[in-house]
């Protein structure tokens, strides 16, 4: 699949509106919907939210950081930590003698990302970011209902960080205000030359 959407971060003259972004782990966009402007470190920013529900991954270097294969006997002894009611338990208990010995466990990934970002010249100013992976015996049906959390990481911006984006965006800001002036200035000066 070519990557396509925004892979790195958003463009230099940031638009009030809804971006399509790359996700690695399931090899797929997902849009990085536009929620307005909210004030920064002083610092007027856009804001965008991206999220996905768990998702099957399929990118082959996350896949390798988990097992494909399990002895039947480990979904066993990790069933009761699957989080479903006493009714699938059961049902799970009941089904795990009827499957192979190997069981091929599928793995979800699931996100929440917030960028405030400054207009202008596209930087990334604060962000938080909330993943997980889970792992699952199955994509749909009654066994999708359990997901067994495997890697959960929570990303947030310290206050130094979000200030030192702050101050980076000034320079280039000021730059990219004054390039959309200058014609404007010229044609002026030209005006009373002439």
């Amino acid at each position: 699949n070519a990557q396509k959407g925004l892979v790195v971060g958003f463009p230099i003259g940031t638009e009030p509106r809804d971006y399509e972004g790359w996700n690695d782990d399931y090899q797929d966009t997902n849009d990085a919907v536009y929620l307005g402007v909210e004030e920064v470190a002083g610092l007027s920013t856009d804001h965008f939210r991206a999220q996905s529900e768990p998702r099957l991954i399929v990118d082959p270097a996350i896949l390798a950081m988990f097992p494909v294969e399990l002895p039947r006997d480990a979904i066993a002894a990790l069933a009761p930590g699957l989080g479903l009611d006493p009714t699938m338990l059961m049902g799970l208990q009941m089904l795990l003698p009827t499957m192979p010995e190997v069981i091929e466990p599928i793995y979800l990934y699931g996100y929440e990302s917030n960028y405030w970002v400054e207009p202008t010249t596209g930087m990334l100013i604060d962000y938080t970011k909330d993943e997980t992976r889970y792992m699952a015996l199955a994509e749909e049906g009654p066994l999708a209902a359990g997901q067994i959390e495997v890697f959960h990481l929570v990303y947030q911006a310290t206050d130094e960080s979000i200030q030192d984006a702050k101050d980076e965006a000034a320079t280039p800001k000021m730059l990219l205000d004054l390039f959309e002036w200058l014609p404007w200035v010229v044609i002026g000066i030209g005006v009373l030359v002439t």
